[in-house]
Parts: C-alpha cells; sequence; structure tokens
C-alpha cells in the first residue's frame, strides 16, 4: 500500500508534537510533585507552629487565672484547649515507623498531660486550695518544658529530612532537566535532519523527471529511465512517466511504419498508374474485339472479354476508394472467371450467408490480393478448389477464403504478421485493413477478413 507525502508529512509533525508534549508533560509532574511536597511541607510547618502558639497562649492564660481569678481569663484558657483539643486530633495516636511520626506522637502524649494537669489546677483553684494549687500549676509547666524540648527536636528533625529530600529532589531535578534538554536538542537535531531527508526525496526525483523530460522535450526520446522506488506519488509518478516515454516511442514507432506504409503505397499506385497510359484506348480496343465476337458468334470469347474489361475498369479506379462489399466479390468473381477459363480445373464457389452484410463499406481492391494469393501460393499444377464465404460475427462482418491447396507456412504467416515479407500483396491487405479497424487471420489453407459493422470508420485510407 502506498504511502502519499501528505500523510508521511502528517506523521512527521505528530511525531514532533507526540515529542514536545511527553517532555512537557514530564516537566509538568515533576513540578507538580515538587510542589506537593512543597504545600505539604509547608503546611506542616504552619501546622506545628498554629500548635505551639496555642500551647504558649495556653499556658499563659493558665497562669492569668490562677493569678488573678478572673472569669474572662478563664474564658480565654478554654478557647485556647478548644484549639489545641482540635490540634491533637491531627496528630498520631499510634506508634510510627519513622522517628518523626513517633516526635509528634510523644508530643500528642505530652500535650494531652500537660491538658489533664492544667484541669487540675483549674480544680484546685475553684476549690481555694492554694498551696496544692500552685504545686500543680508547677508539675504543668514541667511537662510543658518536655513539650517544648520535643517540639523542638521535631523541627530539628523535620528540617534534617526536609533538606534531604530536598537534596533528592533537586538531583532528580537535574537529572529531569537534564533530560529534558537532551531530548529537545535531540529532536531539534532530528527535526533538521528529518527535514533535510524529506526535502532531499522530494526534490531529488522531480529533478531527475525534469532532465529527463528536458531530454525528451529536445528529441532524445531513447533516453534510460529508471522508474523512481518511493512508495509514494513520486513513484506513480515515474511510473506514468515512463508509461508516456513508452507510449510516445511507439506512437513514433507507428508513424514510421504508417510512412514507410505509405511510401510502398505510393509505389504501387505509381505502378498502377503507370498501367492506366492511355485506359481509355484499352478499353476501346476491347470493346471493338467483344463486338467483333459477338458478330462472329463467340459467345465464350465475347464473355471473356467483358470481364477482363470490367476487372480492369474496376482495378484501376483510385485504389483509396470506399466501396460496398458486394463491388469487391463482383470483381473477385471476374477474377476468378477468367482464372477457370485459363485454368479448366480451378474451381471457386461463393456462399453469402447475409445478404445486409453485401452492404458493409471496405476498401477498394481488398479481397483479390488474398484471392491471388490463394491461386498462386495455395494452388498446384493450376488444380484445386477456391471458396469464399461471406457471414456476421457480433461487430463484425468477415470473409473467410479457403484453399485445396498445401498452404502457407508458419514461418510466412509470422513473417507477414510481423511486416518481415518483402511483398506488397498480403502484407498490404494487412496494413489496409488495421488502418480501416479490421482485422485478419491467416491459418495453413485459410484467410478470415473481418470489418466493422455499419461502416462508422468508413474514411479514407490515406488520411
Amino acid at each position: 500500500m502506498k504511502k502519499n507525502i501528505r500523510k508521511k508529512i502528517m506523521n512527521y509533525f505528530f511525531l514532533l508534537i507526540s515529542i514536545f508534549s511527553l517532555l512537557s508533560l514530564i516537566s509538568f509532574f515533576n513540578a507538580e510533585i515538587i510542589l506537593k511536597n512543597s504545600n505539604y511541607t509547608i503546611n506542616d510547618y504552619l501546622f506545628l507552629s498554629d500548635f505551639k502558639i496555642n500551647m504558649d497562649n495556653y499556658i499563659k492564660e493558665l497562669e492569668n487565672y490562677i493569678s488573678s481569678g478572673s472569669s474572662q481569663k478563664l474564658l480565654s484558657y478554654y478557647d485556647y484547649y478548644n484549639k489545641i483539643q482540635l490540634n491533637l486530633n491531627s496528630l498520631p495516636s499510634e506508634v510510627q515507623k519513622n522517628s518523626e511520626g513517633n516526635y509528634k506522637k510523644n508530643i500528642k502524649n505530652i500535650s494531652q498531660n500537660i491538658l489533664t494537669a492544667a484541669e487540675n489546677t483549674i480544680y484546685l483553684k475553684r476549690t481555694g486550695i492554694a498551696q496544692e494549687t500552685l504545686e500543680n500549676f508547677r508539675k504543668t509547666l514541667e511537662i510543658y518544658d518536655y513539650f517544648l524540648f520535643y517540639y523542638s527536636k521535631l523541627i530539628d528533625i523535620k528540617l534534617e529530612n526536609e533538606y534531604e529530600k530536598y537534596t533528592l529532589y533537586n538531583e532528580k531535578l537535574k537529572i529531569t532537566n537534564f533530560f529534558v534538554l537532551f531530548s529537545i536538542l535531540s529532536t531539534i537535531l532530528l527535526s533538521v535532519y528529518f527535514a533535510y531527508t524529506a526535502s532531499k526525496k522530494i526534490t531529488t526525483p522531480i529533478n531527475y523527471l525534469s532532465d529527463v523530460a528536458q531530454k525528451v522535450s529536445e528529441g532524445k526520446i531513447n533516453t534510460d529511465f529508471k522508474i523512481i522506488k518511493s512508495d509514494d506519488e513520486i513513484e506513480i509518478l515515474s511510473e506514468t512517466f515512463s508509461e508516456m516515454i513508452e507510449s510516445i516511442k511507439e506512437h513514433i514507432n507507428t508513424l514510421k511504419l504508417q510512412s514507410e506504409y505509405e511510401k510502398k503505397i505510393k509505389e504501387q499506385e505509381l505502378k498502377i498508374l503507370q498501367s492506366q497510359i492511355n485506359p481509355h484506348f484499352l478499353f476501346n480496343t476491347l470493346n471493338i474485339a467483344m463486338q467483333l465476337s459477338i458478330i462472329e458468334n463467340a459467345d465464350k470469347t465475347s464473355d471473356f472479354i467483358e470481364k477482363i474489361s470490367n476487372m480492369l475498369r474496376y482495378n484501376l479506379k483510385n485504389i483509396n476508394d470506399i466501396v460496398s462489399l458486394k463491388d469487391e466479390i463482383d470483381s473477385v468473381k471476374n477474377y476468378m472467371d477468367i482464372l477457370k477459363i485459363r485454368f479448366i480445373k480451378i474451381d471457386y464457389e461463393i456462399v453469402i450467408n447475409s445478404e445486409e452484410a453485401l452492404y458493409t463499406k471496405v476498401p477498394r481492391f481488398i479481397l483479390q490480393p488474398v484471392v491471388e494469393n490463394s491461386y498462386k501460393h495455395g494452388l498446384r499444377e493450376d488444380s484445386g478448389k477456391i471458396t469464399i464465404i461471406v457471414g456476421e460475427e457480433k461487430n463484425y462482418i468477415y470473409v473467410r477464403i479457403e484453399d485445396t491447396g498445401s498452404g502457407i507456412s508458419e514461418e510466412k504467416v509470422d513473417d507477414i504478421m510481423n511486416d518481415r515479407n518483402s511483398g506488397i500483396g498480403i502484407s498490404y491487405v494487412v496494413k489496409r485493413l488495421k488502418m480501416f479497424c479490421g482485422d485478419i487471420e491467416i491459418n495453413k489453407n485459410k484467410i478470415i477478413l473481418r470489418f466493422p459493422k455499419g461502416g462508422e470508420n468508413v474514411q479514407n485510407i490515406t488520411d
């Protein structure tokens, strides 16, 4: 299956677009991964910072309430208490696989202890036990110190982990950037290569075709031409161009053959013209001879002279005229009757299978050379029979001429059909039939001439 040039170019651009799209997707997803991790880290830091602020304010409001006993401070204390509870819900309760997670779990446990100790302190404050309230508050502050310690360690671990992640992502980003840059440069180089190759594949054969066309236009028709194998329109164009050159060669050869044929026709016409010298004198002489034979009651002689006169009159007319098949049959009858008078042992028969066929238009003097060929080369010892059959088949009218002689050899038939015969008789008939859109079939003892029906192709044979 041949691919067209447009499809090849579309595939090439589709490949380029696919490569650049893939590189863009790689860059996009890398940026997404980095951004996602960055957002997670930032949100985690914000969460821990907010958690510590809430815890600091929680301890501060507890201290203010113990020192002042103000209900406003107590409300503020519970406000931060609720915020810390929300923060604690986001921290893990189970043992984690990494140190950062475990530190968060410990901070959660410590924070819950702080809340419990602070609640006991509030309870003691309300009951009015001042000494136990202060002791419980100091215990809460000690637990808070543990909170600060673990919070500080958690931040340090997070910074260390994030630095490692940053280093890893940075390395990956460098590799990715290198890959993307390398891919872009490779794609550009490939694009330049493909563009050069594609343009060369298109322009080189076109230049070749142009050069050959120039040579053909200068008359160098035998220029060697090789079909270009490209699996696209260029190959189709070169095949068509090759067929055109072959067609031109065939046309030139046909013109040469036609020129040679016309030359032979002119020679034949010249011979006929030479034989037409003073035809009226010849016809008048034959008529006088026929009248003398009638006066002397020599009927056979009179009939013989009449047939010679009719045959000469018919044959001396313009050979390029178009006549009816009936006229040709009548002329052949005259010729055969003359042969029968000359050679008593020669006989002939004419069979008409279609009366309508007799009105078909044919070239003048097309049958007699064939009959004469059968007499001269088919029959021997001046004896035998020639049969002429006229009929119809499909789009043609046929005339079959058979003889009882030894027949013509296959080698001679091949010479006649391929125009290698030095004579003009039967070869002349073959060429005239082809120009008339007719056909001829030659066998050992049989020759069949076919003419198109209806006379659509009737025209002057020399045109």
